[in-house]
């Protein structure tokens, strides 16, 4: 079984995009058009 890192407060980390989930408890199932636009501008 792999064991979970441990991570320090402060400190900078790189993540891969692999590594993330979607959170099936997550409340938002729908996100607004200012979400959309941040996308777009993130996009660009």
């Amino acid at each position: 079984m792999a064991s979970t890192p441990t991570y320090e407060k402060g400190k900078l980390y790189y993540i891969s995009i692999i590594d993330f989930r979607p959170d099936p408890s997550q409340p938002r199932k729908v996100f607004d058009e200012a979400f959309s636009e941040g996308k777009t501008f993130l996009a660009s």
